[in-house]
């Protein structure tokens, strides 16, 4: 177990002005299981990620089984197996295929290729679905085809991200003991957030925050920490809590109590040590005992690592709010971000609805600007009079109409186009006789050459 198998020194990942990770170093021996965790944003996916060599660092170095990944790719990779997030694998291919393009890519070839798909199916457990389209499987059999692929060669050195998401309480379990059984001769790294699967896998845990490591050791020495290390948990019925919260009260070596009615009724006392250090479930114990308590549960707890990790970490809320939002001007430290004004919006001219003839100009854009341009407001200007366009609405300086001459110009074309109408109107209504009503006749137009007539008088008959 003495045997590094990776090494990491000093890594750094910087994504521009925002440095992702920040000078990570550990290693990882021999018969470890690492359990990578961190809340969204830590920089748990990319620092697999440049282990893997998928990613170059901006800064430090990473050594697979003594492999430089920058110096050595090829070789360092060819000792990975790695399961990425959201286990990724071509959808029109079915397991069977996958993992045998996999071993073939791996170097695997003929028989032994065979041998080694149908072993990491196998452990897998993928038998049910291997002719199966990878694009129909449920998530939780693509996460295992991911799995499989990433165990096909046998290789020293896992890494695996998040490798039980999606699977149902049975499959995790296979997978946790498939996990258990590969450490014996390999180095295991796994990304979670599954703090139960820290406790049950894992041999240390690594808790990093913002790129950086803020706790490393065992699962037991990170519970340790916890305020609930050693505190005792006692259940009684209701009716006798009064009491026996006052009989507790008087033991030295209690520093808080706390107490909650459970679903089913009974009480529920947390009893924290004064020294984290006291074995306080003895006291405790004497006290039952020598005041005859009924009571439905008593023990000593270990401490609790996910209060550990909130303890430890910042959270997903905390880190948004230190970032500014995009587009926002960056102002004082707790300053509000600025906001750019609107512009102020020309008042909109509804279009004329009488017909419009070959000269009328089109009517304004709706939200005050023209064609091609956004309406501005004119500079001040010393010229007393406004240069005007053919239709006699003044312009401004740059040649766009201002929303008040628009304004003019088009009730003067309306105005126009009216009094067109109405003489076309005129010229060809024909006059009515005066006396009885009776429609005037007119004379049909002479051929070409003839001369124009005039209609004749209207008659009374």
């Amino acid at each position: 177990m003495d045997e590094v198998f990776v090494e990491i020194e000093g890594l750094v990942k910087r994504f521009g002005p925002f440095t992702a990770v920040d000078g990570l170093s550990f290693q990882v021996r021999r018969g470890e299981v690492l359990g990578f965790l961190g809340p969204n944003g830590a920089g748990k996916s990319t620092t697999m990620k440049m282990i893997t060599g998928f990613l170059t660092p901006s800064e430090g170095r990473v050594s697979i089984c003594g492999n430089d990944i920058r110096e050595a790719p090829i070789a360092a990779q060819s000792l990975i197996g790695y399961l990425p997030e959201g286990a990724p694998a071509y959808g029109d291919m079915t397991p069977r295929q996958y993992l045998k393009f996999i071993a073939e890519v791996r170097g695997y070839h003929g028989g032994r290729a065979e041998r080694a798909v149908d072993r990491a199916a196998s452990r897998a457990q993928l038998g049910g679905v291997m002719d199966q389209l990878i694009d129909t499987l449920s998530k939780g059999f693509k996460r295992r085809v991911g799995l499989a692929q990433a165990i096909l060669h046998d290789p020293p050195v896992l890494i695996m991200d998040e490798p039980t998401d999606g699977l149902d309480p049975n499959q995790k379990f296979a997978v946790r003991r498939l996990i258990t059984g590969m450490a014996r001769n390999k180095a295991i790294i796994i990304s979670t957030h599954i703090l139960e699967e820290v406790e049950s896998v894992c041999s240390r845990a690594l808790i990093i925050d913002r790129g950086r490591i803020v706790a490393d050791g065992t699962p037991d020495e990170l519970a340790a920490r916890s305020r609930y290390h050693n505190a005792v948990t006692l259940r009684m019925r209701a009716d006798a809590a009064a009491a026996a919260r006052t009989a507790l009260e008087t033991l030295p070596g209690i520093g808080d109590i706390l107490s909650r009615r459970t679903p089913s009724g009974t009480e529920q006392f947390t009893l924290f040590p004064r020294d984290p250090a006291h074995l306080l479930i003895e006291d405790v114990s004497e006290l039952v005992s020598s005041q005859k308590w009924e009571v439905s549960a008593l023990y000593a707890e270990a401490g609790r690592l996910d209060e550990v990790f909130r303890t430890l970490t910042t959270s997903d809320a905390d880190a948004a709010r230190r970032k500014p939002a995009a587009g926002a001007t960056r102002g004082e430290p707790g300053s509000r971000p600025t906001e750019r004004p609107e512009p102020e919006q020309a008042e909109s001219v509804p279009a004329p609805t009488s017909p419009q003839t070959d000269d009328a100009a089109p009517p304004p854009a709706a939200s005050g600007e023209t064609e091609g341009a956004a309406v501005t407001a004119a500079p001040p200007t010393t010229v007393d009079a406004e240069p005007t366009s053919a239709d006699g609405a003044t312009t401004a300086a740059d040649g766009t109409k201002s929303a008040a001459t628009q304004k003019t110009a088009v009730k003067k074309k309306a105005a126009a186009r009216k009094k067109a109408a109405a003489k076309t109107k005129t010229a060809a209504r024909t006059k009515t006789a005066t006396g009885n009503g009776k429609r005037a006749v007119t004379k049909p137009k002479p051929a070409s050459g003839e001369g124009k007539s005039t209609p004749s008088e209207p008659t009374t008959g």
